[in-house]
Parts: C-alpha cells; sequence; structure tokens
C-alpha cells in the first residue's frame, strides 16, 4: 500500500494591512441594501417566518412522540384517538395538551394556518366597511366602491347558498297537482 507523503506549504510572510476604522456617519443602514418591494421583505412574509420561527423553537423543546402528538390533536383527533394513534394514554394526551409546551404549540400552528388560510368572509366585509365608513366625508366615490364590493360579495354568498340548494331539492318549482277534468271540468275562470 503507498504511503502519502505530505508537502509542507511553503512559508510565506503574514503580511497586516493597517485600516482604519470608519466613522459612524460613514457606515450605512443595512435597510439601504435591502429592496423595499422584495417579496421577503413583505409585513406578511416576516411573520409568517416569525411564527415558524417560533413553532420550530417549541418543537425543538418536545419529543418527537409529544410533537406528533399535539399536531393529531391539532388535526381534530380527540385525546382518545391521539392516544391510540402513539400508543400513549389519554390522561398522557390531556397533560401534553394542557401544558405550557403543548399549548403553545397549539396555539402557534393555529396562528400559522390562520396565516395561510387568509382573511376570512366576515373580515373582508368588516374591512371593507371601515373603509367606507372612513371615507364617507372625504371622498364618497371610494365609500360607494367599497359598499359595491359589499354588495358583490352578499349577493355571491346568496347566489352560492341558492345554487346549493337548488341542487338539494329535486323540484325546485313546487309541487305539482293534477286534477282529472272528469272530476272537476274546466270552468268560466279557467279560460
Amino acid at each position: 500500500m503507498p504511503t502519502h507523503i505530505r508537502r509542507r506549504r511553503p512559508a510565506s510572510p503574514v503580511t497586516i494591512v493597517e485600516h482604519e476604522e470608519p466613522d459612524e456617519g460613514e457606515i450605512l443602514d443595512i435597510s439601504e441594501f435591502l429592496a423595499e418591494h422584495h417579496p421577503n421583505n413583505d409585513r406578511y412574509m416576516r411573520s409568517l417566518e416569525h411564527i415558524q420561527r417560533q413553532i420550530m423553537s417549541v418543537t425543538h423543546q418536545l419529543r418527537p412522540k409529544q410533537v406528533n402528538m399535539l399536531k393529531s390533536v391539532f388535526a381534530g383527533l380527540n385525546f382518545a384517538e391521539a392516544a391510540r394513534l402513539h400508543n400513549a394514554s389519554p390522561p398522557t394526551v390531556s397533560n401534553l395538551v394542557k401544558s405550557k409546551l403543548g399549548s403553545d404549540l397549539l396555539t402557534a400552528l393555529q396562528y400559522h394556518q390562520v396565516m395561510l388560510e387568509g382573511p376570512n368572509l366576515a373580515q373582508r366585509r368588516n374591512m371593507l366597511w371601515r373603509i367606507a365608513q372612513r371615507s364617507e366625508e372625504i371622498d364618497p366615490k371610494i365609500t360607494i366602491a367599497a359598499i359595491t364590493e359589499v354588495n358583490k360579495m352578499t349577493f355571491a354568498q346568496h347566489a352560492a347558498k341558492t345554487a346549493e340548494f337548488n341542487t338539494q331539492t329535486p323540484n325546485t318549482a313546487g309541487p305539482e297537482i293534477r286534477i282529472p277534468q272528469d272530476l272537476l271540468p274546466a270552468g268560466e275562470l279557467d279560460k
């Protein structure tokens, strides 16, 4: 078996370059190097990353089995089902959910889910209503546009409910009543 010979690097003199410390006025703020309109600099994205870091921080403080049990409870399983799934007892799952770390993880997961889903219908309506109220005196056109959007949302929701109702009931025209002519012949008013 061949032996490897280690060669020494030639010794090079270390040179020290003198430099002056910059004045505080010369140091640029880091925000000047960041693109203001970059998607990662958006407030929503920073909030999302913040909650993800919180989830990871709490997750690292728990054992993997505990994290999986909490995720099962978050997914909708009751304590008995989560315990059966992870070979634990229901009181163990209950105690884990009630613990500080357990409740912190469940809260962070819920907050993360809401952030990903975005505003629901009621929140969007409320925002439009606030816009309408604030701009009523200043710019009535904005108020009218906001109320128009609320009306569109309401009509769309009503149309969706009506369409769902119509698909559930087979006959939407009402009951059809047929009277034999030999029992009750048509009269003057039927013409």
